[in-house]
């Protein structure tokens, strides 16, 4: 009788593992899922910031640009109005 209950015991503790297995193997398959859905909205979402990034440093350049186009408008004005005050001043001089 003892060996008969120990078997039943062995079987019913079996039975439980398997369960256990089998929920354990759903559960990582389930996290598996998960975690791609996951990865997939990271990778989603780094592409989005990649090309607000890239659009935002293509308007930096432009302003970049147009400033330092303006700098060299101002400098080419002041040393043409330079010319002309250093020329007054040797006309002057000389004359």
């Amino acid at each position: 009788m003892a060996v008969t209950d120990r078997s039943q015991d062995t079987d019913r503790h079996i039975g439980r593992l398997e369960g256990i297995v089998e929920q354990m193997v759903k559960d990582q398959a389930e996290y598996r899922q998960d975690m791609r859905v996951v990865s997939d909205r990271i990778i989603d979402q780094m592409v989005k910031d990649q090309a607000e990034y890239r659009q935002d440093m293509r308007a930096i350049s432009t302003r970049i640009d147009n400033t330092t186009n303006r700098i060299d408008k101002l400098l080419y004005w002041q040393l043409g109005l330079l010319s002309v005050i250093i020329g007054g001043i040797i006309g002057i001089y000389f004359k």
